[in-house]
């Protein structure tokens, strides 16, 4: 009894100290849980937003495709990263990819045939309409246009509204769009769009200097049916039609059996945010090869210390790290080395594949076509389809306007993408065709438009006179006629074109 006063303290402090130990130690542990529960909740939450409006929420459930809140979603995501917050700046690659998607598809603008104007009797001056006015600040000038390829590219939709009666149209961004009515028949179809605006308060006439919210419903211009005075919501509320009002919708990339399409930018975004994260790595791993040009290397242990004391004062780039081994001082074999930011040109490439634009124009980077002036200059084949693609519609949609407009005969198109050289070669092509004599006028005519890709203005003259044709012998034999070109004028003859005297025309003597 008298020894224990004596030896339990000692077992009591030995526990305290083990149990402080296993505390630490459960600690760290707890620590290294939550960072790798975060890291992994951040992985899991990158991959969901990826997979946002692409996978189907159930296996028993049939997906179709975004709905308008996967739109907002994703539209403020795109749109955030085009013009930054305070806090965040754009991404470079995003806007790029915006302003070569419109560059390429606008080029040249596009063009109206068969327009009526002032002088076109018993038809309204649609010319004017489309050159003046607020339809021209909004919809028909160079500026709008560029508006509605950046709501294509952020929110998948551009929806216009026109009055009937003035002509006059108006956008409405996706942001007041909140509801749309369905086909009683085909849930895919679009028939009326719920737009929500703040609209100033008057009272007595007067403005209050207030705004308040109110929605109305447009139906779309394809729609033949009958349009009721008002809709009504689930929740039983009643808003108003506007009747004397037309709305026009550009879905992209919309896939059938579903009502909205995507937008064109909502692949790029995730990688876009990818490439910066790469890049701001590299950018990381830069100034980690700058901080440290020499090895300062020591026997003794206090010459370690003491160079180590020393060489910490002075952290600019271009220090010394301090190692063990041998006295010594060399330079690292990453002095003068930066970091391959080149190697994250395959993570752009798929970036770029998402737009339908070369890796080359995305990044502006020449190195990834081996320097080559050619290759970075030129659009190729599939980038030019894609945008092809894109032109047709916006073709289908500017017709649709010119139609409402009471333009009913007109027609709408881009200049070709060929460049004058190619137009030249396909012309000689066709003409040779036409040399034949087995083309018609109005043939020949088809080949051409073909060509320039837009129709040509007028009809086929008359007395136009078809080549090897037996009833136009008389005129092509008259005096006066053009001498034709002879058989080996613009071929190499193997003297570098210096044999000029075959080219010439010869005299009847043979001189």
């Amino acid at each position: 009894m008298a020894s224990s006063p004596t030896t339990s303290p000692k077992k009591r402090e030995t526990l305290t100290e083990r149990h402080k130990r296993l505390g630490e130690a459960l600690e760290y542990s707890e620590n290294d849980r939550e960072l790798l529960s975060e890291a992994l909740s951040n992985a899991v939450m990158m991959l969901r937003q990826e997979d946002i409006g692409w996978a189907a929420p159930s296996t028993n459930q049939e997906y179709h495709g975004l709905d308008l809140d996967d739109l907002h979603k994703w539209s403020m995501d795109i749109r955030v990263s085009l013009t930054g917050t305070r806090t965040r700046a754009p991404n470079p690659h995003m806007r790029n990819g915006l302003m070569l998607r419109h560059s390429f598809i606008w080029d040249g603008g596009i063009h109206y045939e068969n327009v009526p104007g002032g002088g076109t009797q018993g038809k309204k001056n649609v010319k004017e309409l489309i050159e003046k006015g607020e339809n021209v600040r909004l919809v028909f000038s160079k500026s709008a246009r560029r508006r509605r390829e950046a709501a294509l590219y952020s929110d998948g939709l551009y929806l216009l509204v026109g009055e009937n009666r003035t002509k006059k149209l108006r956008p409405v961004p996706l942001a007041e769009i909140t509801d749309t009515h369905r086909s009683e028949l085909y849930q895919d179809e679009i028939i009326a769009y719920r737009w929500t605006r703040n609209e100033a308060v008057r009272e007595k006439g007067k403005l209050t200097g207030q705004r308040e919210e109110k929605s109305y419903w447009v139906y779309v211009d394809w729609y033949e049916g009958t349009k009721p005075d008002k809709i009504k919501k689930n929740d039983g509320v009643e808003e108003p039609v506007l009747k004397g009002h037309t709305a026009f919708d550009f879905h992209a990339n919309k896939p059938d059996g579903a009502p909205f399409g995507s937008p064109d930018a909502i692949a790029a975004v995730v990688w876009a945010r990818i490439i910066r994260d790469l890049i701001m790595n590299g950018v990381k791993m830069q100034d980690a090869l700058a901080m440290f040009a020499f090895k300062a290397t020591s026997k003794q242990k206090t010459g370690q210390q003491n160079m180590a004391l020393e060489l910490a004062k002075d952290t600019a780039a271009g220090s010394a790290a301090t190692l063990g081994g041998d006295n010594d001082l060399v330079p690292l074999n990453t002095a003068g080395k930066g970091y391959d930011f080149g190697s994250i040109g395959f993570v752009v490439s798929t970036m770029a594949a998402s737009l339908h634009v070369s890796g080359i124009a995305l990044s502006a980077n020449t190195a990834l076509a081996g320097s080559s002036y050619g290759a970075a200059k030129t659009l190729d084949l599939p980038g030019r389809m894609a945008m092809e693609t894109r032109r047709a519609e916006h073709i289908e949609f500017d017709e649709r306007l010119l139609k409402w407009m009471d333009a009913r005969e007109a027609t709408a198109y881009f200049n070709s993408y060929d460049d004058a050289t190619d137009e030249y070669r396909a012309v000689q092509s066709a003409m040779l065709a036409w040399t034949t004599g087995t083309l018609t006028p109005e043939g020949f005519r088809a080949e051409l438009e073909i060509i320039y890709g837009r129709k040509l203005v007028g009809a086929v003259p008359e007395g136009v006179m078809i080549p090897n044709n037996e009833n136009n012998q008389d005129q092509v034999a008259a005096p006066g006629g053009k001498q034709a070109p002879a058989p080996n004028q613009g071929k190499n003859d193997g003297t570098g074109g210096a044999n000029h005297l075959n080219d010439m025309p010869q005299s009847e003597g043979g001189e």
